[in-house]
Parts: structure tokens; C-alpha cells; sequence
């Protein structure tokens, strides 16, 4: 094991994502305490720990940014991990996964869809500017999460007792 942290002082935890700026920090979401912890591999310590408004189930990050879903709030939300600053905030109905596309500036949200008793994937084009969405893909009966691959070609969603790829430009 490269590296063991967790609570030294008896509180509960209950790490349910991690996420890494793609170097050497890992982003660790905690919903018991709602916070997402900065830990640095290098120096095997913690940078920070940032306090949410929301419980952070799943997580991505993009730059300095990290994306954060809450299924209970029906949130998706966006904060600078370096500044504490929030970027954006969506209103969606049951967020279950998320991945960001480096190379579009691209969230990919799943979302229960109000009109149909599936699940869907929101696409969000402009994060760094005006969010725009558009549906992608549809028809998920439990998807629980989802990365893109082949540099942000194709997209697979674990989806109850399967895992899906679907090509996505």
C-alpha cells in the first residue's frame, strides 16, 4: 500500500469517491462529514479539506476544479479546490455519475429523466463559461458510474450488472 489515511481521531467516516487531478493529488469525498479531502501522494499528507454544502457521492475534477454530485439533493456543483470558490450548481434529478471531458470542456452527468422512469446522460458543453446541456444517451436502468476513454472517444457506464460503451464523438 503506497498510502493509508483516514480518521486519527475516531470519527466515522465514509469515503464514497475519490477522484485525482491526474498528477499527484487525490480528491476523497466524504458524505458523512461532507467534505472532500485534498491528499497529496508526493508527501503523503493532506493539502486541505474543503467543507460542502452537499454530500459528495461521486467526483471529478478538471484543472483546479472539482465536480461533485449529491443524489439526495439532486445536485450537481462545482468549486475551484484551490480557492474554496464555487463555479456552477445544477439542478438535477438524482446525479449517479459523472466524468469531465478534458479536451471538450465537457461534464457528462447521469440523471434520472422526469419524463421517463430511466436514467439518462446529460452532456454540460461550457463549464468554463455558460453551461449549455443536451441529451446523449439514454435508457439506464441503475447506472452507478461512468469514464470516457480513448481520450474522451468513448464513454462506459456501469449500469446495474453490466458495463456499457457507447461511442460519443
Amino acid at each position: 500500500m503506497l498510502a493509508d489515511c483516514g480518521s486519527d481521531d475516531g470519527n466515522v467516516l465514509n469515503m464514497q469517491s475519490v477522484t485525482t487531478n491526474g498528477e499527484d493529488l487525490l480528491m476523497i469525498g466524504d458524505i458523512q462529514t461532507c467534505t472532500i479531502t485534498v491528499f497529496n501522494i508526493n508527501s503523503n499528507s493532506i493539502d486541505g479539506v474543503i467543507p460542502l454544502p452537499f454530500r459528495p457521492y461521486k467526483i471529478a475534477t478538471y484543472d483546479t476544479n472539482v465536480v461533485y454530485t449529491d443524489v439526495t439533493a439532486n445536485k450537481v456543483q462545482c468549486i475551484d479546490y484551490v480557492s474554496q470558490r464555487r463555479m456552477f450548481i445544477i439542478d438535477v434529478q438524482e446525479p449517479t455519475g459523472i466524468c469531465f471531458d478534458k479536451s471538450t470542456s465537457c461534464l457528462y452527468v447521469c440523471k434520472k429523466n422526469s419524463s421517463q422512469e430511466c436514467y439518462v446522460i446529460g452532456v454540460y458543453c461550457g463549464v468554463t463559461g455558460e453551461l449549455k446541456e443536451e441529451q446523449l444517451l439514454s435508457g439506464f436502468d441503475s447506472p452507478k458510474g461512468m469514464c470516457l476513454l480513448r481520450g474522451g472517444k468513448e464513454l462506459a457506464v456501469a449500469d446495474g450488472k453490466c458495463v456499457k460503451i457507447y461511442s460519443v464523438k
